[in-house]
């Protein structure tokens, strides 16, 4: 009894064996097994995807805290100084330039 290609194809990825071997074993031409392979991925790329039968949304509970963008900056003295996402640029500089005169010109890393 001869299998359908698709029962060919099946029955291949079970057998462990390469595409040579087992088209020798089932008497088959490797032209043929290609194409009938080339046709069932074919098949699967124009098949529709079915849509979720039912919508859900699940929220995710983070076990930590957000990091707060903002900006820290420690000067030579012991000064440090924070400037909160959002904050003025224009201000934020001069700002960072007034304490820099203070501390002396000195940055920590």
């Amino acid at each position: 009894m001869r299998r359908s290609p698709s029962g060919y194809l099946a029955a291949w990825k079970t057998s462990g064996l390469s595409i040579s071997a087992y088209c020798r074993k089932c008497g088959i031409s490797r032209q043929s097994f290609y194409q009938w392979r080339h046709q069932e991925k074919r098949k699967m790329v124009s098949r529709p995807l079915t849509p979720p039968t039912e919508q859900s949304f699940t929220e995710i509970q983070f076990p930590f805290k957000p990091v707060d963008p903002s900006y820290k900056i420690r000067f030579g003295q012991g000064t440090h100084l924070e400037i909160p996402a959002g904050f003025n640029r224009a201000e934020a500089l001069s700002l960072i330039a007034s304490v820099y005169a203070v501390e002396g010109g000195k940055f920590k890393c």
